[in-house]
Parts: C-alpha cells; structure tokens; sequence
C-alpha cells in the first residue's frame, strides 16, 4: 500500500489524459489505483476489472439502483471530479489538493470544537469547491455514492454546508454512502451471499484497564439495539463474556446484522493494529485486531462499529483509510458503520435506535441519514454535527 500511495505516476497521467479531453481513460486510471487490496482481498480480480471500468456498465448499474457516483480526484496542479449516473458522465476541475485539504483541517477543527451551522464558513466554503460545480447533476432527494480520494476521506461530506437564504447541511438534501472504488460497487450483486441469523449484537465490555473505562450507556445502547429483533432471532455477547475469543467463535458469517458497543483504537502506523476492545479473557488479551478480523469471513448486510476512530485514522491514496471498517469490508460486510472521530457514548443510544427503527422498511443509507436527521432537527446540543456526523456509511461490495 504504502508504495502505491508514494507514486506519482497516476497524477500525472491523469492531468495529461483530461487536458487531451480524454475522461473517460482519465477515469479508468483513477479507478484502476483505488481499492486494489480490499478488490483482490474479496476476489475482484482479473481481465475485466484489469480493462478498466466500463462507463456504460455503470451508469446501467446505477439506472437500477437510482444513484449518482461522485469520483474524486486530488492533486497539486489541479483536482477532477467524474459525476457519473444513468444518464449523465461529466468530468470537471477542481482547485489544487492543497487548497481544499487545508480547507478540510480547518472545518475539521471547529466540527470537533462542537461548531454548529452559525460558523459553517468552511462548511460552505467545501461546499462550492466541491458539490457546487456538479449541483445541476443532483437533484435534492438524490441517493449519492462519494468516491474520495486523499484528504477527502476525512471528510464527512454529509456536515458540508448549502448556502443560500436557509443555509443548510447537505444531508437535509441528499442520502451519502461512500465507497472505495466503482468496481467494489459493480460486483455488490454477484457476491451477496444469504444469511441465516439476524442480529450478532457484542459490547459493553468490563474494563479492560484504565485506558478503556467503562462506557456508561454502552448496556442502553445494547438494550435498546436489542429490542428490535426477536430473541430467537439474535445473539447478544455483553459484560465480562464479550472478549475476542467469544466473537471469534461465534461464526459471524451466518449473521445479517453485526453491532459492536466499545471502544476503539486506531493505529497510524500500523493500521491493521487498530482494535475493538473487549473483556480480558483468560490470557488477559482484550483486543479484536484488524488483522485478525480479515481473516473471519462475513456476509453481514452491515456491521456497525459504535466505537472511536472505527474508520481509522492513515490514509492510503489507494486504498482510502485503512482501519476496522477497511477490515470488515475486506472480510466481506457488505457496508460498515463506523467514525471518522470519538462517537459520543450519551448520544449513540438514541442514534442507534432510530436507525433500527428505520431498518424495518428502509435501505441502511436512508435508515441512517432518518436517525442523523432527528438529531440535526433536535432542540439540543445532539444537533451539533460533532455528535451525529462521525458515523458514515462505507459500501463494500
């Protein structure tokens, strides 16, 4: 991974292919250095996706699936974003990648400081560098597929901010996933694979030591996730029995729903180091590694990380950030839950519940932005962006 985001090579063919007005090979580029671990990890291999993705298979792909693919591109002259959907193809110029990043750390700074919409000038700011060029292309109520690229990936793009007389976050628009790759997104079909047991639900750890202190409404949260499902329909491990070895033995590939409540580390220096904690077990070990969760098949329409930093925190051009929900996608959950900073644990009960809720007759990404919404449109704090926008939907395969 770390060779491949060190090239150069990809910028600058890249920039050559679109000053030769020649997008649609300047986006099989692109799309040929995203996700290629996750791709070969789950088997997505061979002349087809070696050809380049086909524009037309997409926008067929996306025809049946009412959705719009936003395709990033960052880099120091000049960045490009592909607008892709059922009847449209369009590649446009984007400021240089230092511009907007810097953009991106500043926002970043006043979500995590609990900055609301009345000092959302970098929101809206990120808005017109990056949605407004495409704005004509999405209609409101839109379902849209952001793929990122570089800085981009620690940006929910969900807190940008529409200006206008009623500035609004974006999310009161539109409904967001994101994804690494296109052909990650054109093999979603084909590797679904039938579940036989509904919910897997495991949290609310003892203490492991003082680094992970018990989290106070992890047993609300695991009662409220809980009652949604029938008891013959789920299996919940919690307290001193939720450790590594419990999960492992578990056979999560037979479930449709898996729920974690704890905490999480992140690892910048070696990513697959990053963990869910647990309840020590007998050897005293209490950490579910990244690099163990690869290597546990799973079929799990969406496994939900309610944990710090689940998204992880290094970014690889490629491969976007690799941490726990890169590890569960490339074990073959089909989409991930999981934050981008410290998911607060007062705030996380509620969310979860209404998304639940919104799982009896909605998609994940719209049950997911129903829960966001009732907390942006509270009368409280939860209303902040820092407490519901850590969450993102990230679609596998």
């Amino acid at each position: 991974m770390s060779i491949l985001d060190a090239w150069p090579f990809y910028d600058d063919y890249i920039r050559f292919l679109i000053h030769q007005n020649n997008a649609i090979k300047a986006l099989q580029i692109a799309e040929f250095s995203r996700s290629r671990t996750l791709a070969e990890g789950l088997g997505i291999v061979g002349p087809e996706r070696n050809a380049g993705v086909s524009v037309q298979k997409m926008q067929g792909f996306l025809r049946k699936q009412h959705k719009t693919i936003l395709a990033y591109w960052l880099a120091n002259d000049e960045s490009y974003l592909w607008v892709l959907a059922a009847s449209q193809f369009r590649v446009l110029r984007l400021p240089p990648r230092q511009r907007i990043e810097q953009e991106i750390k500043q926002y970043t700074a006043k979500l995590l400081a609990h900055s609301g919409i009345e000092d959302s000038d970098n929101g809206q700011k990120l808005y017109e560098l990056l949605i407004l060029p495409a704005e004509k292309f999405i209609p409101n109520g839109s379902a849209v597929i952001i793929i990122p690229n570089r800085g981009l990936y620690k940006l929910n793009f969900e807190t940008l901010v529409v200006p206008g007389i009623k500035p609004h976050y974006w999310i009161e628009d539109v409904t967001l996933e994101v994804s690494g790759s296109m052909s990650l997104l054109s093999q979603s079909e084909r590797l679904r694979t039938e579940t036989s047991k509904k919910l897997l639900l495991v949290g609310a750890p003892v203490q492991a030591n003082s680094e992970f202190p018990v989290l106070t409404h992890a047993d609300e949260e695991i009662n409220k996730v809980e009652s949604h499902f029938p008891p013959a329909q789920e299996t919940v491990i919690s307290g001193k029995d939720a450790t590594p070895a419990a999960y492992n033995s578990t056979q999560a590939k037979l479930y449709e729903l898996i729920h974690f409540v704890t905490h999480g580390t992140a690892s910048d220096t070696s990513p697959l180091d990053s963990a869910i904690i647990l309840s020590p077990q007998s050897d005293n070990s209490f950490k579910l590694y990244a690099r163990d969760i690869v290597n546990t098949q799973l079929n799990a329409k969406v496994v939900t990380i309610s944990a710090c930093y689940g998204a992880g925190t290094k970014t690889y051009s490629g491969e976007g950030l690799v941490g726990l929900a890169w590890a569960f996608l490339r074990a073959g959950a089909h989409r991930v839950v999981a934050g981008l900073w410290e998911v607060d644990d007062r705030a996380t009960p509620e969310l979860m519940d209404n998304f639940y809720t919104g799982l009896r007759d909605q998609g994940v990404a719209a049950a997911l932005r129903a829960a966001k919404l009732k907390m942006v449109h509270a009368k409280s704090v939860y209303r902040l962006p820092y407490y519901w926008a850590s969450l993102q939907l990230y679609v596998g395969s």
